[in-house]
């Protein structure tokens, strides 16, 4: 594959010198693993119940009109 202008140099001279398949391979296995954190925090999120507030079930004060 041939070098592009569009390409930035950095990236060509790695591409230079690994194998095509551990370039893209590398690649996939890092979107790979951002995938997985989000997933891990969003579900962890509902696990241990932070988006819940532990105040949603306790009725709010009942101001007496005296005061």
């Amino acid at each position: 594959m041939r070098h592009t202008e569009t390409e930035k140099p950095e990236i060509a001279g790695l591409r230079a010198m690994l194998p095509s398949w551990m370039f893209w391979g590398g690649i996939a296995a890092l979107i790979a693993a951002i995938v997985l954190v989000i997933i891990a925090l969003s579900t962890g999120a509902e696990q241990t119940g932070i988006e819940e507030s532990p105040f949603r079930n306790v009725p709010e004060p009942v101001l007496s009109p005296d005061g």
